[in-house]
């Protein structure tokens, strides 16, 4: 009966994505068709074309790590789009993608992403655009990078040393006519300054602007797919904190407590 079902998870678990696969074939048959992630909004239609572009998502996410991600000296793994390293989150991922289920990313662009965002924007420009705007992109890309391994070995802040980059306003200042250009440049720097927060050591204005960005994204989803509480059904897989209803340990009101008053104004059940 229910229209909005709330899986809290601890990250990092394949158990937790081998159970959200299990699932999805039951909840399919029962008229749900939208996942709600973790992920920032365009790092969730990269998930999709990940799918799409190589009949099964394993494959374009592995390029898609290998291209993009950054590794520490102890071996730890940053990638650029996090929750979906391992093959079990292929698993869930290629079966709600072949049932025709639709993405929602309703999170800041994740830390690590900045490079692959701006190789987004940059394929999204016309042939000539790409040759005007070459040097300063490929500049921009080192940089960009340069800044993750300085960040990675403690020498800098990459949120706090991006955000004053001139270099980068001026790119996506030029290149915003094209595609969804503007919107991913408004995201990213969103998300960072979020992530500048933290940097500050601003703990508690990080949360909860990052937790309103949360609720404001999952609006925008919803609004811009059409989304019909009376008639379509939504999975939603988060940390379980912000899946939780009323106030979190965080002393806040997370997405949880949103889609709970959602569903009670639309009566229905969550």
């Amino acid at each position: 009966e229910g229209h909005i079902i709330m899986l809290g998870e601890y990250h990092g678990s394949a158990r937790i994505s081998e159970f959200t696969a299990a699932l999805l074939p039951m909840l399919h048959a029962n008229g749900f068709s939208y996942f709600a992630a973790e992920v920032g909004p365009h790092s969730a239609r990269v998930l999709q074309e990940c799918y799409r572009q190589n009949s099964g998502a394993g494959q374009g996410l592995f390029h898609l790590h290998n291209r993009y991600g950054f590794w520490e000296e102890d071996g730890y793994f940053n990638p650029p789009i996090p929750f979906f390293e391992y093959k079990e989150d292929v698993l869930f991922l290629d079966k709600a993608m072949s049932m025709g289920w639709q993405l929602f990313g309703i999170d800041q662009e994740y830390y690590y992403s900045g490079v692959m965002l701006l190789d987004r924007m940059y394929e999204a420009l016309a042939e000539n655009e790409q040759y005007n705007l070459q040097e300063p992109y490929r500049a921009l890309r080192d940089r960009m990078s340069s800044l993750y391994e300085d960040d990675i070995a403690g020498n800098t802040k990459f949120s706090l040393e991006i955000l004053d980059s001139e270099d980068l306003r001026n790119f996506c200042n030029e290149v915003a006519d094209y595609g969804d250009n503007a919107q991913i440049a408004a995201d990213f720097y969103r998300s960072m300054d979020i992530y500048a927060l933290y940097a500050r050591r601003r703990w508690y204005e990080n949360n909860a602007t990052r937790i309103a960005y949360q609720k404001q994204l999952l609006s925008r989803q919803l609004t811009s797919s059409g989304y019909r509480f009376d008639k379509d059904k939504l999975l939603v897989k988060m940390g379980g904190i912000h899946t939780s209803k009323g106030f979190s340990r965080l002393a806040l009101y997370e997405v949880g407590s949103m889609l709970q008053g959602l569903a009670d104004y639309h009566g229905v059940k969550c």
